[in-house]
Formats: structure tokens, sequence, C-alpha cells
């Protein structure tokens, strides 16, 4: 993404491999460090009722903002 800012992420249905979302953009932010961390940990307060398991991270987090282009909706 550095070298190259066009991505594609897509989103299936696992019950239904027909049905798909997925967003054609560009990054246009990245965040590191402790706002990277911060987010994760937001998320998983969201969703799991809890922050983020320190253990869990392995590697270094990096959020990544999208600015889309076009989208496609299947199914």
């Amino acid at each position: 993404m550095e070298r190259d800012p066009r991505v594609t992420p897509a989103i299936r249905d696992e019950e239904n491999p027909y049905r798909y979302a997925e967003v054609h953009g560009r990054v246009v932010a990245t965040g590191r460090g402790q706002k990277a961390r911060e987010q994760i940990d937001a998320l998983s307060q969201k969703y799991e009722g809890h922050p983020y398991p320190p253990e869990q991270i392995k590697t270094e987090r990096v959020s990544v903002w999208i600015g889309p282009g076009h989208q496609t909706i299947a199914g």
C-alpha cells in the first residue's frame, strides 16, 4: 500500500459465495502505534465488551483509511 495505494477490500457471505461487497479505492491515511492501538481497543470494547487482549497483538497494528472510488454489491 505504501508503493501502490490502490486497494480493493472485499467482504463475502460465508453462507452464500455469490453474496459479497467490495470497494475499490485508494489509501488516503494510515495510523500506527498508540493511535492504532486505541482504535482496536475501541472496536473490541464495542463488539466484545472489553479491550483487545495485548497478548493477541503479535505484529505492529496499522489502521488504514480508504477513499472509496467504486463499490460493488452482489446478492
